[in-house]
């Protein structure tokens, strides 16, 4: 298991930097609908994809185990970070319009409980937008994401891809499928 906090110091550089960040940022934000005002990102890591989703009238908090990664996402967006486990959130239930999960859930043991965490902290009408299929048929398949976020009341409302910039070690750099999961009633 990669150790995060002797990472974090380099990981950004060592993981596409700006370039992969944008393209993930650019990919989530087609999936979120215009009305979102709240988003948590789990797993934020160093929160470079994070701040690039703040903007006019949107609040933005991650949440990470690491804290050496929270480290550096707190210099990005002071005071909305915090320290948490993905199947654990340490937030109240509906606090959020939308809920990321980028480059987590293939890391996971407990895909199921991370589902469901999403899904309790995500306001009525709200999306979860999650990467899936990462490194082929894994606990992030697409099949099983879905089938858990329906026990939730969550439903497939879109996707997109994009390039992982800086990921290609040696060959083509990936390219990255994300899912959006809404629930029925959109405000």
């Amino acid at each position: 298991m990669l150790d995060y906090v002797v990472e974090a110091p380099r990981y950004d550089e060592t993981r596409g930097g700006d370039e992969r960040a944008d393209a993930a940022a650019a990919a989530i934000e087609r999936l979120l609908p215009s009305d979102v005002r709240v988003v948590l990102d789990v797993a934020c890591g160093t929160g470079i994809v994070t701040g690039r989703l703040a903007g006019p009238g949107r609040e933005i908090y991650g949440v990470d185990r690491s804290r050496g990664m929270l480290a550096f996402a707190g210099r990005r967006i002071p005071g909305h970070f915090t320290r948490g486990d993905a199947t654990r959130l340490p937030f109240r239930a509906a606090s959020f319009d939308a809920v990321v999960l980028i480059w987590v859930l293939h890391l996971l043991r407990d895909v199921p409980a991370a589902i469901a965490e999403a899904a309790r902290v995500l306001r009525p009408g709200g999306v979860v937008v999650t990467t899936v299929d990462k490194n082929g048929p894994g606990r992030d398949r697409f099949a099983l994401v879905a089938e858990l976020a329906a026990r939730h009341g969550l439903r497939p409302a879109g996707e997109t891809r994009f390039t992982g910039f800086g990921q290609g070690e040696g060959g083509p750099d990936p390219v990255y499928r994300l899912v959006a999961l809404s629930s029925a009633s959109r405000r």
